[in-house]
């Protein structure tokens, strides 16, 4: 029996209105089928739509059209408790910028998603997190500030604090976007190998070539046309 996808978009549209003449376009008729542990990019010139796609899967925005699942499941039925409860629970997101709290230490940052619906982190998340964070090569930075990384240990940081629950989905805007040549090979590497490591399944938005490359598929979004 074949299992269902863990995310499928099915005609998916998305415009906006303007005050200065016709609504604008910015997604027209995506269709995509993502299954278990797949690894994806998605590639496109600027202002093609990307981040806009990447919102709805995460459920940080909603289409104009069409019907978005995710484990076969439709988030807009679901109240805004349940939707939260999945972005939460079921999606680590990555972002071109890290986000990370300047007044936490790196481990508190990355118990941040757990304290979302616990009181504390119990002992084997924080184990889980001490785990991933040498897995990064980051256990001697647990106790600095964000201040006191370099740009490619604060996003590392951000994609350990996107794992910690242990989510289905993994998706990550332009996480190399920001950083030199060196740190965006070595992030990517380490994306693919988590990928693997962790049985996330991983779509990825990015510029980069070398990112897309060692992703299982890349997808390309143009003119709000999703092609592969």
């Amino acid at each position: 029996m074949k299992k269902q996808p863990i995310l499928k978009l099915e005609n998916i549209h998305k415009s906006y209105p303007s005050t200065l003449g016709p609504e604008t376009h910015v997604l027209s008729d995506i269709n995509l089928t993502v299954d278990e542990n797949e690894s994806i990019a998605i590639i496109g010139p600027s202002g093609s739509g990307k981040s806009t796609l990447l919102n709805i899967m995460g459920i940080l925005d909603k289409p104009s059209s069409g019907k978005m699942l995710i484990n076969g499941d439709d988030p807009s039925e679901m109240s805004d408790n349940e939707q939260a409860l999945i972005r939460n629970r079921d999606i680590g997101f990555v972002f071109q910028l890290h986000h990370l709290l300047p007044q936490c230490t790196v481990l508190e940052n990355v118990l941040l998603p757990v304290l979302a619906c616990k009181p504390k982190a119990d002992g084997p998340t924080q184990e889980r997190a001490l785990r991933l964070l040498d897995r990064v090569d980051l256990t001697h930075c647990i106790a600095r500030k964000p201040s006191q990384l370099s740009g490619g240990e604060c996003q590392r940081v951000a994609v350990v604090r996107a794992l910690i629950n242990q989510p289905k989905i993994l998706l990550a805007d332009e996480p190399t976007g920001s950083l030199d040549k060196a740190n965006s090979r070595e992030l990517a590497e380490l994306l693919a190998e988590l990928n693997k490591e962790e049985n996330v399944t991983m779509i990825v938005v990015t510029h980069s070539d070398s990112l897309a490359d060692i992703m299982g598929q890349t997808f390309t979004l143009s003119d709000g046309n999703l092609s592969q």
